[in-house]
């Protein structure tokens, strides 16, 4: 391996880790619809129900949320192995 050019610190560099996990990557089927359909904030409230209920879920079975994206979420499970 080269090491870094000199203007870049080799702390500001990206680390990789490989690592066996399962994903999971979940949104609302029609959300768009529903979206279009609903005032403000009974929607946000649905949305942030559902999330509190989701990460709620993914935390007790020892998953870690990744992301948010709209009405999506991902999540991941290291795996040993």
């Amino acid at each position: 391996l080269n090491p870094p050019p000199p203007m870049i610190k080799e702390s500001t560099l990206p680390i990789t880790r490989n690592h066996s996990s399962a994903l999971l990557f979940a949104d609302i089927s029609g959300f768009t619809k529903i979206s279009v359909m609903m005032d403000v904030e009974p929607l946000s409230n649905a949305i942030n129900s559902y999330f509190q209920m989701i990460v709620d879920v993914i935390t007790s079975f020892g998953g870690d949320v990744l992301k948010f994206a709209g009405d999506a979420v991902l999540a991941e499970w290291k795996v040993s192995r």
